[in-house]
This record gives structure tokens, C-alpha cells and sequence, in this order.
């Protein structure tokens, strides 16, 4: 499959034609007068995509099911690469770069050239959807970079990209485009070169969300044996936004089974400071095994969350502050615009204190904080009976009619 084929021994590319020109170049080919490079009859043919179904089409041209040079109806790019080396070069074209398929250079053929009509400037975009060994890889780049040439590499397979140097990568240009339709995967790739394009693409390296600002969120509770009160560590609020503006404050709970180290060092830290107000964290044997929990500061006994019967939260800022993993924290809980790892992407917009917590991002942390307890699972569940539902919008007026009166009951100012 191929963008370009001789008719009337020019080298034409089939984007060039509209609809009704193409319609005589398929007449024309029928009577053996369209050839592709390699010499072979060629097929004017149309490839339909996008969302909804066929809205967008690409014109190619491929070989007879019979090919004289052995590639049969197959023969050359697939139509998943084929179709994105005409997308980028389509994309490119619309911002006025001059465009080059499959052009040639001294020891080399680049498949989208690039060139900046103003300052003369070019770039090879290269396109590997299949696995490619790094030696191939790193002897494409030398080649065309001796001939001045700036390389950007787009990879449809996460294994490829990984088994390059980390030199390599860190010094040119690599991104993965994701997707598995050729719809997505075309989105993918148009947004990554827009970013090249603008000059705004960089190595992240994401060291340093490794250490990311936080703050302990906890709640107040009481001894059931003695009575005596202290707080439990219920999470802690992530507040990555102060060194990458564009990531928003995590709110990261407690889990039963297992805490991350800092959150749970900050807390004995705090706790060795004033013994009497933090409760003692570790592990303890429960119902269902060993869990994490606060024991009493004061007789020891352990207090498992699920018997607290308090409705209220410690303000936030309330806990002592500490820095976080947040890499750490967007493994155990991914979310599909979470940066994970390093890689080319986005210059990150410089940092940003902003409000800590929104209104309602705060009342989301409440109801994730309560939602695990009994007398309030029915309430906050997002499915139940009829039952369920009054009584979570009669918590809900409650909650209203306290802001208007400017009772406390559930007081989430900031």
C-alpha cells in the first residue's frame, strides 16, 4: 500500500486529487496506465474511518490481489501506518510545513519529511507500529541525522520504545501513540506532534514527584474503654500542583490492608510530638486478620474505624504536613490522565498554590472518609433503595440549611 504511484510517468500522491479526479485516476488504472513504484499495476482504493464510522476517508493506492513482485494485495505499509504517515503529514500540512512521503536522502528514506518553508529547517517523522530492533532503530536516526536532518519517532508498541538506551530517548523525540482503533491512534499521534510542532515538548523525567507536598487528614475520635480523645489517621491530600501546575490536589485514603511508609512515618513523627493527641498507628489482629489502625494513646486498646460514631471531620489543614510518592500513589490507584512514568510529553505549566481544596472536592474527601463506616454506607451509596435515596437527600438539606444559617453541624469552609 502506498500515498504515491506514476500516472502518465509523474509521481502523483493520491491525496492530491478530490473525488471526481479520483474517479478518473480508477479509470485510468483499470486500463494499466497507474503503476506503483515498484513497477506493479496499481489499485486507486479508498480507506473509510473515524468516529462516526466513515466520515473521513483516505485515498491509496495498492497492488492487483495478483502482484508481479510477490507482495500480492498487501504488498508495502500496512493500512494502520499507512494511514498514520498520511495523518501526520496532513496535520503538518494544515499548519504550513511543505510535506514529503516516503522522500530520499544519501543512505536513507525518511517516511513524512518535513520542512519549514521559512527557515529551511526538516525533520523525519518516523512511524514503527511493530516491534523494531534497537540497533535498526539507532542506525535509521545516525543516518538521517549525518544528513542534518531532526528525527521524531512515533511507537505503536511499548515494548519497542522501552528496550532503547535511556540516552537515546532522552535526546530526541519518542512517543507512543496510543489507541487500538486507527482512529484513536491517529488522535494520539496529532495531538503528540502538535506538541513537537510548538515547541513544547520535553523529557519528563518525573523525579521529582517523588517528593510531593502533603497533608495528613484525620478524624477525631474517642476510646471506647476510656474515653479518652485523639485523632485517626484517615489519609492525606497530595498537592502536586505545587511544583506542575497542571495537576490537580489527590486526595489518597487510608487503606485497611496496607498505608505507603510516609504517610504512616509522618503520623509517629507527629504522634512522638504530642503522645496524648495522636493515637499509636500499627498493625492489629482483627476479624479478618492483621489490619492497620490507632490504638488509645492513653490504656491501649485498639479502635477500629469502623465503631467510630463521629459525623465530624478535622478541618483540612488540620494534620501535619510531610511530602508524598505520588508515583507511588497513581500505580495503587491509576486514572487514565495520571503521569506514571518518564517519557517525551507536555512542557508541565510552572507551579501554582491555588486554593488547597475546593468546596466540593472537600466534600468528596468527607464522603470518602465516611463512606466505609456503617451508619453512613446506606446514605452514600450511589445505588439503593428508595429508602436510601430520601435519606441522602435529606442529609443533603441538612447539610444546606446549615451553610444558610451558618450552623457548624458540617461546617467544609475552607
Amino acid at each position: 500500500m502506498s500515498l504515491f504511484a506514476f500516472r502518465n510517468g509523474h509521481l502523483v500522491p493520491s491525496y492530491a486529487f478530490d473525488k471526481e479526479e479520483w474517479v478518473e485516476v480508477r479509470k485510468e488504472a483499470r486500463d494499466g496506465l497507474v503503476t506503483l513504484e515498484c513497477g506493479c499495476p496499481a489499485v486507486p482504493a479508498v480507506l473509510k474511518w473515524g468516529i462516526p464510522k466513515g466520515s473521513r476517508i483516505t485515498q491509496y493506492f495498492r497492488h492487483r490481489p495478483s502482484g508481479g513482485c510477490g507482495a500480492g494485495g498487501s504488498g508495502g505499509d500496512s493500512t494502520e501506518l499507512m494511514h498514520l504517515k498520511y495523518a501526520a503529514g496532513n496535520f503538518a500540512r494544515l499548519r504550513g510545513l511543505e510535506v514529503g512521503y516516503h522522500a530520499r536522502g544519501d543512505g536513507w528514506r525518511a517516511g513524512v519529511l518535513l520542512t519549514n518553508p521559512k527557515t529551511g529547517g526538516q525533520a523525519a517523522i518516523e512511524i514503527a507500529l511493530s516491534n523494531i530492533a534497537p540497533e535498526e532503530i539507532i542506525s535509521r536516526t545516525e543516518a538521517r541525522e549525518e544528513s542534518g536532518l531532526k528525527v521524531v519517532w512515533f511507537f505503536g508498541k511499548k515494548d519497542t520504545l522501552e528496550r532503547l538506551p535511556e540516552s537515546f530517548v532522552e535526546a530526541r523525540p519518542c512517543f507512543l501513540v496510543k489507541g487500538e482503533r486507527i482512529h484513536d491512534m491517529a488522535t494520539s499521534l496529532e495531538n503528540q506532534l502538535d506538541i513537537y510542532l510548538k515547541g513544547r515538548a520535553v523529557y519528563d523525567d518525573v523525579v521529582d514527584l517523588e517528593e510531593v507536598p502533603a497533608e495528613l487528614v484525620m478524624i477525631p475520635g474517642r476510646c471506647v474503654n476510656c474515653g479518652h480523645e485523639f485523632t485517626f489517621l484517615q489519609g492525606a491530600v497530595l498537592y502536586p500542583n505545587r511544583l506542575r501546575g497542571n495537576i490537580e490536589p489527590r486526595f489518597v485514603r487510608t487503606a485497611r490492608w496496607t498505608i505507603p511508609h510516609w504517610m504512616a512515618d509522618a503520623y509517629r513523627t507527629a504522634s512522638k510530638k504530642e503522645p496524648a493527641k495522636f493515637g499509636r498507628l500499627g498493625r492489629h489482629m482483627g476479624e479478618k486478620g492483621q489490619v492497620w489502625g490507632c490504638s488509645c494513646p492513653k490504656c491501649d486498646t485498639f479502635i477500629d474505624e469502623y465503631a467510630l460514631r463521629t459525623a465530624t471531620i478535622l478541618q483540612h489543614p488540620g494534620g501535619p504536613e510531610t511530602t508524598g510518592d505520588y508515583l507511588e500513589i497513581v500505580q495503587w490507584y491509576p486514572r487514565p490522565c495520571d503521569i506514571v512514568e518518564a517519557g517525551w510529553r507536555k512542557r508541565q505549566d510552572p507551579p501554582r498554590e491555588g486554593p488547597r481544596v475546593t468546596i466540593g472536592k472537600w466534600n468528596w474527601i468527607l464522603d470518602r472518609v465516611r463512606s466505609l463506616r456503617p451508619e453512613h454506607k446506606e446514605i452514600l451509596s450511589p445505588k439503593g433503595s428508595g429508602k436510601a435515596k430520601k435519606s441522602r437527600k435529606a442529609t443533603a438539606n441538612k447539610v444546606r440549611a446549615a451553610r444558610r444559617s451558618g450552623g457548624s453541624a458540617l461546617d467544609l469552609s475552607l
